[in-house]
């Protein structure tokens, strides 16, 4: 599993030279799949298509570096329909606002955890802002039926919420250490 924002800014490196050949610059998110198509690399302009690099095309992705073989890989927009309708629609999940279908806001999505083989979004971190993350921790929702990635926000069932605990935060460190749960 990858975080999708640690992977923004990593260099291309082409496996043959060596050399880097680009940086990714934002995340291909298919909000119907619910995958990572790939990466954008340059946004393009008016008479040009955005350069793309799609993650099955991926040789290997690092820590410090994303492992291409060859440079031809590297696509236009213009020649793949599907990432040009995901470029045109403009989805960006990151800092979208989660609900639950009763109407109770959750948070805004922070990261979303993803299958580095096949694109597969796992699962969406959910802040509630700096402080509550630093006391009470972050809410990671597995990416499941209950979760719908509609236009403008992410929906959960709130069944579905109630069996999911927040991770990190120092309260939790406090309450263990007072022989306290929760």
């Amino acid at each position: 599993m990858k975080k999708a924002k640690s992977m923004i800014h990593l260099p291309i490196i082409v496996l043959e030279k060596g050399n880097e050949v680009n940086k990714i610059k934002d995340i291909l998110f298919s909000q119907s799949k619910k995958k990572v198509l790939g990466f954008l690399l340059d946004e393009g302009g008016w008479f040009k298509g955005a350069k793309i690099l799609l993650l099955k095309d991926i040789h290997n992705i690092g820590k410090d570096a994303v492992i291409i073989k060859n440079e031809g890989i590297i696509m236009s927009s213009t020649k793949m329909p599907e990432v040009q309708s995901i470029l045109d629609d403009e989805f960006h999940p990151f800092h979208m606002e989660v609900i639950d279908d009763r109407g109770n806001k959750i948070g805004f999505i922070e990261d979303i955890l993803f299958d580095v083989q096949n694109g597969k979004i796992h699962s969406l971190e959910i802040t509630e802002g700096v402080f509550d993350d630093l006391i009470h921790g972050r809410l990671k929702i597995p990416v499941s039926e209950e979760v719908a990635f509609e236009e403008k926000r992410i929906i959960v069932s709130a069944k579905y919420l109630r069996g999911i605990d927040k991770t990190g935060g120092i309260k939790k460190y406090f309450d263990k250490k007072d022989g306290k749960e929760g």
